[in-house]
């Protein structure tokens, strides 16, 4: 099974010191953490970075990208690689190509394993980059995948690709050439061929680099980061454990983190322990989860609300691009939060009892403000609110979506 490795726009988890390649001009050059999942998505999803050249020199090299993964498990990697990124070039006579350098490093330092790849470049005329720079980069592969030179890696080390261009002319006119990268908030797809990508598209494909090799990742690591404990007696002391949260601490096999444990102790002798609630997350490999707003995980999610202008509008945790024929088109990232949905036949007094969920929604347009202040609008409430969820290969099919909850406005509060 091949492995790829997308280029993010976050932080790297290490930096090793040196540039390996043969490079005439790093000066601008960044370095980013290279995942194995197309997730989390970055702010903003696409950053780009161009580099201009002026050099008389017939091959003038320019590092634009380096990337570094996550520690890598005990193995020897071989096999093949390519790319798959949004380039181009400010004119056809610079005429800019691949320049392309892998090595591994020894674990977190500056010392490398070995090269798996040595400064692999292409002739001028052959896979030229596009014209197109900057208003928008065109996906790229190598000419050809490129075999890669045996070599035995220990846990703990790290593959870094150096990515940049050769500029193959003689001329002293300023040329600048440039790549595209961030992990988009877009369905999560990869770049297709030949995919023109704008500047600060947010519906594009993901750029990668494919190993031919199934690459293995370290172990995960986890650290108690949150530990609260209270005493609740004044004599014998009934304790109680009101959070427990283990959080993973870097990004590489796929980990496992406990989110909540919440252990009641009700009596001080003898001690009855009650686990009123435990949460268990299984986080893409490799990639820590980080929950900000406007992130998914898992089974995509939307709230759909009829407004009291009558329109029903649609809003879920990442911008859905859907067309207007699917449940209400498109679906800005506006839904922060959804709460427990509670199911029942009747309350305590065997009274009939309907469903109870919540959602929390972003107003940062200040619509629902805006309708809460006219007197025309200002009702909201015994509208009606759709609760719908669909896996991802679903949604992209476009199929009929799973329906958890459906009920009317009883109550409202802003914040």
């Amino acid at each position: 099974m091949a492995t790829k490795l997308y280029l993010s726009a976050q932080s790297a988890p290490y930096s090793p010191a040196t540039l390996r390649g043969a490079w005439d001009d790093t000066a601008s050059a960044v370095t980013k953490a290279l995942h194995v999942t197309a997730r989390p998505i970055d702010t903003p999803p696409i950053s780009s970075i161009g580099v201009a050249e002026t050099s008389t020199s017939n091959d003038w090299d320019v590092l634009l990208y380096r990337g570094v993964s996550g520690p890598l498990a005990a193995q020897t990697v071989s096999g093949t690689v390519d790319v798959s990124i949004a380039v181009g070039q400010t004119s056809g006579s610079m005429n800019a190509h691949w320049h392309v350098h892998i090595y591994a490093t020894q674990g977190d330092s500056d010392t490398p394993r070995g090269t798996l790849l040595t400064d692999y470049t292409e002739a001028a005329g052959t896979n030229e980059w596009p014209a197109s720079w900057p208003s928008w980069g065109n996906e790229r592969g190598l000419n050809a995948s490129q075999s890669l030179s045996s070599l035995a890696v220990s846990a703990g080390d790290r593959l870094v690709i150096e990515i940049g261009y050769v500029a193959r002319n003689t001329s002293a006119t300023s040329y600048t050439g440039g790549l595209q990268y961030g992990v988009t908030a877009d369905d999560g797809r990869d770049l297709a061929d030949n995919e023109g990508v704008y500047a600060n598209d947010y519906y594009c494909g993901n750029a990668f680099v494919v190993f031919s090799a199934d690459l293995t990742w370290a172990a995960e690591q986890a650290n108690l980061t949150q530990h609260h404990l209270e005493v609740g007696g004044s004599q014998s002391g009934a304790v109680r454990l009101t959070q427990h949260h283990l959080e993973t601490a870097n990004r590489h096999s796929a980990p496992v983190r406990l989110t909540q444990e919440y252990v009641e102790v009700g009596m001080p002798r003898p001690v009855p322990v009650w686990v009123t609630q435990e949460y268990l997350e299984i986080a893409y490999p490799y990639v820590e989860e980080v929950f900000e707003p406007g992130q998914s995980f898992g089974p995509l999610v939307w709230v759909e609300v009829l407004g009291p202008d009558g329109d029903t509008r649609a809003y879920a945790p990442v911008a859905l691009p859907d067309p207007s024929t699917y449940y209400w088109g498109w679906k800005p990232p506006a839904l922060l939060n959804v709460g427990r949905v509670a199911r029942a036949l009747s309350d305590e007094d065997g009274q009939y009892e309907s469903q109870r969920f919540s959602t929390t929604l972003d107003d940062m347009d200040r619509q629902w403000r805006i309708w809460l202040g006219d007197m025309a609008t200002r009702i909201i409430l015994n509208k009606r609110v759709v609760l719908r969820m669909i896996s991802e290969p679903a949604w992209r099919a476009k199929l009929r979506p799973r329906t958890v909850a459906l009920g009317l406005i009883r109550d409202y509060r802003l914040e």
